[in-house]
């Protein structure tokens, strides 16, 4: 099981991705759960971890809902430098937002001092949500896009 979080930015309609080294792929932040851990708490921890963003807090969508935003399973390949088999990962997906404070700052990429992990992450990127919805990403990336933008539109 894991828990990610995908950061939104709706004063640049933008998330937050980072390139990910051993999957060559643009994710959202996240990682396993560790023992006892709630889905939630692995995702807002995994997030702080590889982002050092602590400016961001769960948004309000999820006090009323009261679950994930999106549930996907994927394959992961062998990695020996890990010396782990294939299997698959269990997701859930939370969406963050900037928290009030921050929302304030027109500069992103000071957001708390973003520092992504380097061990794990190559690299980060700000994506335009119409650009995820409709670009060459992931179809879980997609759909979380997709589900974000209704929950804009309701909102405003």
């Amino acid at each position: 099981l894991t828990g990610s979080g995908l950061f939104y930015s709706g004063k640049i309609d933008s998330v937050l991705l980072v390139h990910h080294r051993a999957l060559d792929l643009w994710i959202q932040p996240g990682g396993h759960l560790e023992k006892e851990e709630e889905p939630l708490e692995c995702a807002t921890r995994e997030f702080l971890e590889e982002t050092g963003i602590s400016a961001a807090e769960l948004s309000d969508w999820h006090t009323q809902s009261k679950i994930a935003l999106d549930i996907d399973t994927h394959f992961i390949p062998a990695n020996e430098k890990k010396k782990e088999s294939s299997h698959f990962h269990h997701d859930f997906l939370y969406l963050l937002v900037e928290t009030k404070k921050e929302s304030e700052s027109d500069d992103l990429n000071s957001i708390e001092d973003l520092k992504i992990n380097r061990f794990e992450l190559a690299d980060y990127d700000w994506v335009k949500l119409d650009m995820l919805i409709s670009g060459d990403y992931e179809e879980k990336l997609k759909r979380a896009a997709r589900k974000i933008r209704r929950l804009m539109v309701r909102c405003n």
